[in-house]
């Protein structure tokens, strides 16, 4: 019976975070993916202390073979309070490392999107972005069926387009 039966179901605020963090985790290209670099990353620890002695956690760092640093943050919505985070997270690795720090953000949310966050006249924090709404989900889409119905197989890339379909733009309005 299934009463009788206990399942655990991890508990994550946002379904796309746990999404991401599997991928980052499991799959090897994900950070190619997202950055359009083609590297070899290798993991870099994303746990961070801050200068005020903050525990940072990172969503993903890794470094490249020039040993410069990515770190890439995961979001399904943005505001100020993010991108002067994402920015004190880029701060605060690149003072513990000492190297040369490349922010991404990975972002499945609506559009508009600020990609830009000025601190003054002088300086501001512009991260480069994978904007899912802004990758044409239909060609995806029709892609994976055409390589389905002629029996060729998935790339790692095609099994990534996949897993992110549903945050890509297809024309379709969802009502919630």
């Amino acid at each position: 019976m299934l009463k009788d039966k206990k399942f655990h179901i991890p508990f994550r605020y946002d379904i796309e975070d746990e999404i991401f963090v599997i991928c980052m985790s499991e799959i090897e290209e994900f950070p190619n993916y997202i950055t359009k670099i083609s590297d070899n990353f290798n993991k870099y620890d994303n746990r961070v202390i801050s200068s005020s002695f903050e525990n940072l956690n990172l969503d993903s760092v890794r470094e490249r073979s020039n040993g410069n640093l990515i770190n890439i943050e995961h979001h399904s919505s943005i505001n100020d309070y993010l991108m002067r985070r994402d920015y004190s997270y880029c701060v605060s690795l690149h003072k513990a490392s000492k190297k040369k720090v490349d922010p991404f953000i990975f972002y499945t949310g609506k559009l508009p999107v600020n990609k830009v966050h000025s601190l003054n006249d002088l300086m501001f924090f512009s991260p480069m972005w994978f904007i899912t709404q802004e990758v044409n989900g239909n060609i995806l889409l029709n892609n994976l069926k055409h390589k389905t119905f002629n029996q060729d197989e998935w790339d790692v890339y095609d099994i990534l387009d996949f897993i992110w379909l549903p945050t890509f733009y297809n024309g379709m309005f969802m009502i919630f």
